[in-house]
């Protein structure tokens, strides 16, 4: 097999739109190092030189049986498949990139005799997140942590985006580990203005996952102590049991509930225009939130839990809150960030600044194991 001349994506998910932190790596590596990139994933993907996988709609944190977990042991034959039929027509890849902590060990497994250099990003910490969130693979956890061992060991460099996760590899990888913050796709929301209130009505948003881990319940119940709230949720919904178990809260609770499903990057910024403050309400599990990153760069003050990066990354356009809150409390929380004066210029050119940084080291990184 020959070396290709070119960068290898391994994407986790269908990349729909230029939203997606992971494409915007894979477009930056190839336009300003002048680099040829090709990427194997699930879905769709808008970019040249695609090998996608069919999309198979299960996420490993849903295994509950012995069929599930066939049903996903087969999805990812499929992938392998496709990976197979990437290498054989384009070679060896002269770098991986993998942006996949599930994929990836398939791809360790393909390539670890190639003498390819790596680089493996997880999005969480693997010694407890999954376990955690599936019965099914609780018991593999001896072997997630050996993965990760084998993983760290050999690649050339390991990237994660969030301190927890950098808190636990360190002890494994030590200097190979690099953070970095998340690469998103900003200007959409950095060319909309923020339309003043005018109707009496203060909208709270919320846009990602619809899971049970982002303490949604929370969030739904501060707004009925809010006077004149709306309550708008956008992303996907991990599981349409919860957002049902949601709204029957918010009818209860009286307040004012709205899912818009999971929109486009343009009508994203477009619905931050029309919303007041943005708040995050999780107990665990977030890095570097690109809704955080979004919503300072469309102007939005900010109210989150202080976990992760969180506190620094809001930097003062907003408030920070710990857990245990009430819903009460977290309500007061909301209208005091509301009432305040922010100003809209000084938080895009921060965000600006971060995003600025994080590509410049991405591409370092990927400019320096080019180069070995």
């Amino acid at each position: 097999m020959t070396t290709g001349e070119y960068v290898l994506f391994i994407l986790p998910e269908p990349v729909l739109d230029d939203s997606n932190w992971d494409f915007q790596l894979l477009k930056s590596v190839s336009r300003r190092l002048g680099v040829r990139a090709v990427a194997v994933g699930r879905g769709r993907v808008r970019w040249r030189g695609s090998y996608i996988a069919p999309l198979i709609n299960l996420d490993p944190v849903k295994l509950r049986g012995f069929r599930d977990l066939i049903h996903y042991t087969l999805y990812n034959v499929i992938y392998l498949i496709y990976a197979v039929r990437l290498l054989i027509k384009e070679g060896r890849p002269t770098l991986l990139i993998s942006l996949d902590s599930y994929r990836f060990f398939l791809a360790y497994i393909l390539l670890s005799n190639l003498r390819v250099r790596k680089i493996a990003w997880w999005g969480g910490d693997p010694f407890k997140f999954l376990p955690a969130r599936s019965p099914i693979l609780r018991p593999l956890k001896p072997l997630l942590s050996l993965m990760t061992i084998t993983i760290g060991k050999t690649a050339e460099a390991l990237v994660t985006t969030d301190s927890e996760s950098a808190t636990v590899l360190s002890k494994v990888i030590g200097r190979k580990l690099h953070r970095i913050a998340s690469i998103l796709n900003i200007e959409p929301f950095l060319a909309k203005e923020r339309r003043e209130r005018h109707d009496g009505k203060l909208r709270v948003v919320y846009s990602g996952r619809i899971s049970e881990e982002k303490n949604l319940e929370l969030l739904v119940e501060a707004c009925s102590y809010v006077k004149g709230c709306e309550l708008v949720l956008t992303g996907y919904v991990e599981s349409s049991p919860y957002l049902n178990r949601l709204k029957r809260l918010a009818g209860k609770n009286g307040t004012r509930l709205t899912y818009l499903g999971f929109l486009p990057i343009e009508e994203l910024a477009d619905l931050y225009t029309r919303c007041h403050v943005a708040v995050l309400t999780s107990k665990s599990g977030e890095g570097t939130p690109g809704f955080l990153i979004t919503s300072l760069a469309a102007g939005l003050p900010f109210v989150g839990p202080a976990i992760g990066d969180i506190p620094q990354l809001v930097n003062g356009y907003g408030i920070i809150f710990s857990h245990p809150i009430t819903g009460e409390r977290l309500a007061q929380l909301i209208t005091e960030v509301a009432e305040r004066r922010w100003s809209m210029e000084e938080m895009r050119e921060y965000v600006k600044r971060i995003q600025s940084r994080s590509v410049w080291t991405w591409l370092s990184l990927v400019k320096i194991l080019l180069k070995r």
